[in-house]
């Protein structure tokens, strides 16, 4: 009795599916497809992903041979981070970019493993003054730097420097150099100096360290600390043979006020040299000084522009004894070459200054000079009684005179022009 009443209530079930299923059977080809329509409608060719919180939209157009272009709007500001997205940067809302590499403006191509080129770096387009910015990590170039200083008072003057660098990015932070260094001095009849050359010689070496203590990408302004160590055997100022020891020092704050168009720098300077001539005491000497300067970008690939220095030379390593200042000015030019070369150049002119003058040297000199012109006088007029032909005066000395240009501490002019690629 159980089976008869499970069958009966099965069939009551499953009976009507069934046969309704039959009876809707079609011959084979002729079956009717029941279809609907997508709520979200794609595009022929391609899709839209919108994220609606972020305001980040991808528009992603793919063909058979086309590459895959990720074109970003931005709504509110998003952020990469890390191996989650494009190798850590954050942008602004209002700085749209392109990551093909092919828009000018923030424009940067992707590489193998994450790496980014951010375009411009700015450690080179400022001339003389320098930008914060440092390779990144594993980056190597090698550069050449050429520094000509002309124009003393009185005589000739030309001391010619040059710079061989090899560059490796230790981290995206900090950056080290190792470097060879020539020297060419050509004096002649410089108030202060030996006559010297004209010869070039190898100098000795030099190193650089760099570290980055805050990305103008990401920071309100970039913050470099800047080591430029050195051990020459040849005088920078004079040009005499002997053994040196110094270093240039910098602290760097760069900003970019018009993106991709308009950068500015700022330089705190602090140079320290120690130098022994041969036969002669060491001598200790220090400078001081500020450099500021803008450059503008009149083409993607040329930047021109202008600075200003003012340095304040000093005996001693702490700034000891005031010997006299300087104020320099002129252009600066920057160019992007192919192979990830660039040239940078720079003119400056010494527009105004004055040299310290030393009373009691002077004094002392003066005094020498009296003694010689009376034992002089006295010379010539032996000479004349004696019916002979009288001895010449001794020349007058040349004193530090407080004039609109400091040409004993300092030159007229400097030009500097340093090329360099990445490899």
């Amino acid at each position: 009795m159980r089976n008869v009443v499970a069958g009966i209530i099965a069939g009551m079930l499953f009976g009507p599916a069934v046969g309704a299923a039959q009876s809707k059977e079609e011959p084979f080809g002729q079956e009717k497809v029941e279809t609907r329509t997508y709520r979200t409608p794609q595009r022929l060719g391609g899709h839209d992903h919108i994220d609606r919180e972020g305001g980040h939209r991808h528009g992603h157009s793919h063909g058979k041979k086309a590459p895959h272009h990720h074109g970003h709007s931005h709504g509110k500001a998003h952020r990469h981070d890390g191996a989650r997205s494009h190798g850590g940067h954050s942008h602004r809302a209002s700085e749209a970019h392109d990551h093909s590499g092919e828009g000018l403006g923030h424009g940067h191509p992707h590489k193998t493993g994450g790496n980014h080129d951010h375009g411009l770096e700015t450690e080179n387009i400022f001339g003389f003054t320098l930008g914060s910015d440092v390779h990144p990590a594993g980056s190597r170039a090698m550069a050449l730097e050429n520094v000509l200083r002309l124009g003393k008072r009185p005589g000739r003057y030309e001391a010619f420097s040059q710079k061989l660098e090899f560059n490796y990015a230790a981290t995206d932070n900090l950056e080290l150099t190792g470097s060879l260094l020539g020297d060419h001095h050509r004096v002649r009849n410089v108030s202060g100096f030996d006559d010297v050359g004209p010869r070039y010689v190898f100098n000795g070496f030099g190193g650089e360290i760099r570290w980055r203590l805050l990305d103008r990408h990401t920071a309100p302004f970039g913050l470099t600390l800047h080591a430029e160590p050195a051990i020459v055997r040849i005088d920078e100022a004079g040009g005499l043979a002997g053994r040196g020891i110094g270093s240039e020092n910098k602290i760097i704050f760069d900003k970019e006020l018009v993106p991709d168009t308009l950068f500015a720098a700022i330089n705190l300077l602090y140079d320290v040299e120690r130098f022994k001539e041969r036969l002669e005491p060491v001598e200790k000497a220090s400078n001081a000084g500020i450099s500021a300067a803008l450059t503008y970008r009149i083409s993607p690939k040329v930047l021109v522009g202008g600075e200003v220095r003012y340095v304040r030379a000093y005996d001693g390593f702490a700034l000891d004894r005031w010997q006299g200042h300087a104020v320099f000015v002129g252009p600066t030019f920057f160019a992007s070459l192919p192979s990830s070369g660039w040239i940078s150049a720079a003119w400056n002119v010494q527009v105004g200054g004055r040299e310290a003058v030393n009373r009691r040297e002077n004094a002392e000199t003066l005094a020498a000079f009296q003694a010689e012109t009376a034992a002089a006088l006295e010379a010539q007029a032996a000479a004349i009684a004696a019916g002979q032909e009288p001895l010449p005066l001794p020349d007058p000395p040349v004193f530090g005179r407080r004039g609109r240009l400091d040409l004993a501490n300092f030159e007229r002019q400097m030009f500097r022009v340093k090329v360099g690629f990445e490899f």
